[in-house]
């Protein structure tokens, strides 16, 4: 007699009563020969030759085998057997396979593509478990950034918890495995956190190519620090040119691969701060330039364009240091990147996202609102409050309002004056929280404008300076914000 028993399922398989004891015994000792193979993640067929009580039983089985957590998966298995012992036998075999072994601590082991959100942005990595007790526990590496490495983890079931001191932060990564190939769960810095994901295997753009093919040769840094002369500081547009040269070079095989080694690698030190939150990967990068193409071939010739703004750029900051003779001035890069930041600010200087701009009209006020960020003392640890980040990136638009007659929400201010009460109702009651969505850098509910904080931020800026009587001190007192939320109440705003 054959039987089959397809994907295994252990609720299926039938107890064995303490007469047939002879049964399971055999049963263990084939187990334990099975396990004697020791294979990691291969599919294979085995049998196994018995006599019980006389009579011969044959069977044969087959699955993945991991030496890791001991376990089979997609169990299959036939039997020819003389008697109903024998049935038994193969059933109480597969229960000790796949039940029994489940029982035992899971240790992960091998390649884990990885996501994690923190709010705003995403991003993609590798997590690499280590099979070496010697060695660290954990890497996640991270194209384009530094790795992080865990030298432990504590198991507890199917929970695995990663942690590790990151200079004055402690790193911790809560994982709980779904499946042997897949976990989801939380990552926690300080009071931040957010969701983490992964699966087994490595997508494209979670590891950096070799680039050994490519003659990746990138230009020293450019940072160095701020001058207070306005016509001083540096207007780069190299990497706009370059990104055109790779994309014109690629093809939609090595479209990945170019971008990576001829963009993100060839490209200058501002690139690469580009990159965390933002561009992501060379993978995420070109799989925005293939469903956004006509986007992309719609802003060219702007952003070839972009060396003759350099004068437009020399009159935002002698604007700026005659509203704030101590500004500094820091270098200027033009960069490409995800369709998703219009502008930033690193060591490098200013960071402009071109392919943000059809045209040049919005440049001198994306400049402006960067630069006024250069000017601004960083948000305090324990500040990162919505209010805080609200009046932070307003107080910028605010100061790009000054420097240029414009700044870059005026969508949301249009929305949002004639609604501001009721609008304020809302943002009052979760300002002091740390959740920004809905109200900062996109996510916004369906029918308002996106970044509607910035409008709140802005207004509080401009109620603080018109009630003052001295407006130079004002401004340097916006740009100089320590206490976000005595800077609120000493502003005085109230919606209109």
């Amino acid at each position: 007699m054959i039987g089959q028993f397809g994907t295994l399922e252990t609720h299926n398989c039938p107890r064995l009563s303490p007469t047939e004891r002879p049964v399971v015994d055999w049963v263990r000792l084939a187990y334990q020969t099975v396990r004697a193979r020791r294979m990691r993640s291969a599919t294979g067929r085995f049998g196994t030759y018995a006599r019980q009580d006389d009579r011969a039983i044959v069977m044969q089985y087959c699955g993945d085998w991991d030496r890791t957590t001991h376990r089979f998966a997609r169990m299959t298995c036939s039997v020819r057997s003389a008697s109903v012992a024998g049935r038994l036998c193969l059933a109480a075999l597969l229960l000790v396979l796949a039940s029994g072994a489940a029982a035992q601590q899971l240790r992960p082991v091998g390649d884990f593509t990885f996501f994690a959100r923190d709010g705003v942005s995403e991003i993609m990595g590798l997590l690499v478990f280590g099979s070496d007790p010697r060695a660290p526990a954990a890497r996640i590496s991270i194209p384009g950034q530094q790795s992080l490495v865990f030298q432990s983890m504590r198991l507890d079931g199917r929970t695995v918890t990663l942690s590790e001191q990151a200079g004055d932060a402690v790193i911790e990564l809560v994982l709980v495995f779904d499946t042997d190939s897949t976990f989801s769960g939380t990552w926690r810095m300080g009071d931040q956190q957010g969701p983490v994901s992964g699966r087994r295997g490595i997508l494209p753009g979670a590891v950096e190519p070799s680039c050994r093919e490519y003659a990746v040769d990138p230009p020293p840094s450019a940072a160095r620090e701020p001058t207070s002369d306005p016509d001083s500081a540096r207007i780069f547009t190299r990497d706009v040119h370059l990104f055109w040269e790779v994309l014109d070079g690629s093809t939609p095989d090595d479209l990945i691969e170019r971008l990576h080694c001829g963009y993100l690698r060839g490209g200058s030190d501002a690139v690469r701060d580009f990159i965390p939150g933002r561009i992501l990967s060379a993978a995420r990068l070109a799989e925005m330039i293939q469903s956004r193409r006509d986007r992309y071939d719609e802003v060219r010739a702007a952003t070839l364009a972009l060396d003759t703004m350099e004068q437009v750029i020399r009159d935002v900051f002698h604007s700026m240091k005659r509203l704030l003779p101590e500004a500094v001035f820091p270098d200027v890069h033009f960069v490409i990147g995800r369709l998703n930041t219009g502008g930033t600010t690193s060591a490098r200087g200013l960071l402009i996202g071109a392919e943000m701009y059809r045209s040049h009209e919005g440049i001198p006020q994306i400049i402006a609102h960067e630069l006024a960020h250069y000017q601004q003392k960083s948000i305090l640890p324990g500040q990162r409050t919505l209010l805080a980040q609200s009046i932070m990136e307003g107080s910028a638009d605010f100061v790009a309002e000054l420097v240029t007659g414009r700044h870059i929400n005026s969508r949301a201010h249009e929305y949002a004056l004639p609604r501001e009460r009721e609008l304020w109702e809302e943002f009052s009651q979760v300002m002091h929280g740390t959740d920004w969505s809905g109200w900062l850098y996109g996510g916004a509910p369906e029918g308002r404008p996106a970044d509607l904080g910035y409008f709140f931020g802005y207004r509080i800026a401009q109620s603080y300076y018109e009630r003052a009587t001295d407006r130079a001190r004002a401004l340097r007192d916006i740009l100089r914000i320590e206490d976000y939320a005595e800077f609120f109440r000493r502003s005085g705003y109230a919606p209109r």
